[in-house]
């Protein structure tokens, strides 16, 4: 899904902030796949830079962009709360899919306010679990998806992310906060009680002890035998920083 996501789609909210000339963020960039869009939108005279804290996935970013023919993008492995960034000289601030996965958004928010100009623009995305749609909702897919949050949280993210957004970015600063939601298909719903499944597996086998993640992966491959629908919730919010008085 990361790998086939387009700027046209999942970055659609954040293109009408961008023109020829910026300096846009793409901050947990992943593999790229929305860079090359984001980058296009800011060519020829703009320039991308794309963060992640994982360097395989850098390289994967520059490649796919190269591959792309983009020339205004480049890639660095870096913390979202840390930038190597300049104060007050980014125009645009964009993330998607990260924030669920940080334990302190309030900081990469805080590093977010800090790198934008004056009147700069923050466009983020967040997945929302707990207004997503997984029909039917059966026993076995609740059991297992409880233990899906819980792994998630014991990694210092949030699954509920998305529907916080709006708040972390008010606490952080910024101001005109638009929100909007939409729900997607991201998994099949067997494609998504596996992907749950392999989880709670290699967490249960780490853990041993643990019952409720040992019932939660047995939740999770009863629930791999059926058939349904599952879209997952998105949270898109853009917000300004204040403009100088």
């Amino acid at each position: 899904m990361m790998a086939s996501r387009l700027a046209t789609e999942r970055a659609a909210f954040t293109l009408p902030f961008l023109r020829d000339g910026m300096h846009l963020l793409d901050v947990g960039c992943g593999p790229g796949s929305l860079s090359v869009g984001l980058a296009e939108a800011v060519a020829p005279h703009g320039q991308l830079v794309g963060y992640d804290a994982e360097s395989s996935q850098v390289r994967t970013a520059q490649a796919t962009c190269l591959a792309s023919g983009i020339v205004n993008a480049r890639f660095e492995v870096a913390s979202a709360y840390a930038l190597p960034v300049q104060d007050e000289t980014i125009d645009v601030y964009f993330s998607h899919a990260m924030f669920e996965h940080l334990s302190r958004p309030d900081r990469a928010l805080a590093e977010a306010y800090r790198v934008l100009r004056p009147g700069g623009a923050l466009a983020i995305a967040a997945s929302d679990w707990s207004q997503a749609r997984i029909e039917p909702q059966t026993p076995d897919v609740t059991l297992a998806m409880q233990g899906h949050y819980a792994l998630r949280r014991r990694a210092g993210g949030d699954p509920f992310a998305g529907s916080r957004l709006a708040t972390w970015a008010r606490n952080a600063g910024f101001e005109d906060i638009f929100e909007a939601t939409t729900l997607r298909v991201d998994l099949s719903y067997d494609q998504l009680a596996a992907y749950v499944h392999a989880r709670l597996h290699t967490a249960a086998r780490q853990a041993p002890v643990n019952s409720d993640l040992h019932d939660a992966e047995e939740a999770a491959a009863r629930w791999a035998g059926t058939t349904g629908s599952a879209q997952q919730c998105w949270v898109e919010i853009t917000a300004r920083k204040p403009p100088r008085s």
